[in-house]
């Protein structure tokens, strides 16, 4: 009986060696471990290949800044054809003394923007007339060049002066005789009489005739220098026309007219 109670135990322990053992269970999504997203994940980054974009603005200076010693007025441009069937932009853009001295109207620059607000170009060393502004004296920044556009279309002008504060007083020599009339090759003419009533010779004395219309706008601006100097006491005729002027404009127009001569000066 103790023999048989021994079989039956040894049978038993090699059925269960026998047995094999279950298969293990594969992980479902549920379980499966997370990766970090974070940038701090040991999985490695591919790095991308495509430039970064570059984006290009174009600087407008501002033209309403406020001022202490002028303000700024109106700014305007128009394009016309010549006679030629060349394009031209003729701008302005009005100074005026606020202050109680004078002012020095240095070269500034005119920018030409289209009706979307586009830079077409820039324009420097646009020159002032008169060069030097006395106290409530209006001045114009004035600029006719060709445009280079196509075809005419509407602008807007954008204007950068530079206006400082002068010691250097107004020169003007004396003008007189004027007369402006229709020339017989389109647009007007003005002649007249300059005499040098200064203390000191002039050199490069500038002729300058601003143009006005009956509500007072400014038409245009005549321009000439004297190559020659004015020696003090002298006195010359000058002739000026308006050729890179709208060949429309007539004489008929022109409603009031201040005519100005000074030799160019610089800030000291």
């Amino acid at each position: 009986m103790k023999r048989l109670l021994c079989l039956l135990s040894v049978l038993l322990f090699v059925l269960c060696a026998c047995t094999p053992a279950p298969a293990p269970t594969e992980p479902t999504e549920s379980t499966a471990p997370t990766v970090p997203s974070s940038s701090s994940s040991a999985a490695p980054t591919t790095e991308s290949t495509t430039e970064p974009t570059t984006e290009t603005t174009t600087e407008i200076p501002s033209s309403s800044e406020p001022q202490e010693s002028y303000t700024l007025g109106t700014c305007s441009v128009q394009t016309y054809r010549d006679d030629a069937g060349a394009i031209w932009a003729m701008g302005i853009a009005e100074i005026v003394n606020t202050s109680d001295t004078p002012l020095f109207l240095d070269y500034g620059s005119f920018t030409l923007l289209d009706a979307e607000d586009n830079v077409l170009m820039t324009v420097d060393s646009v020159a002032a007339y008169p060069q030097v502004l006395l106290p409530n004296e209006r001045g114009y920044y004035f600029e006719v060049f060709e445009s280079d556009l196509p075809s005419e279309q509407t602008l807007q002008l954008v204007a950068a002066p530079d206006v400082q504060e002068t010691e250097v007083g107004a020169v003007r020599c004396t003008v007189t005789d004027t007369q402006l009339r229709n020339s017989p090759y389109g647009g007007v003419e003005l002649s007249g009489k300059i005499e040098n009533t200064t203390d000191a010779d002039g050199e490069l004395v500038c002729i300058a005739a601003l143009l006005f219309d009956e509500d007072g706008a400014l038409l245009g601006v005549l321009t000439s220098i004297l190559t020659e100097t004015l020696k003090v006491g002298a006195q010359t005729d000058f002739t000026v026309d308006s050729f890179m002027l709208p060949p429309e404009l007539k004489a008929e127009q022109v409603k009031d007219m201040q005519v100005l001569a000074y030799p160019l000066q610089e800030q000291p």
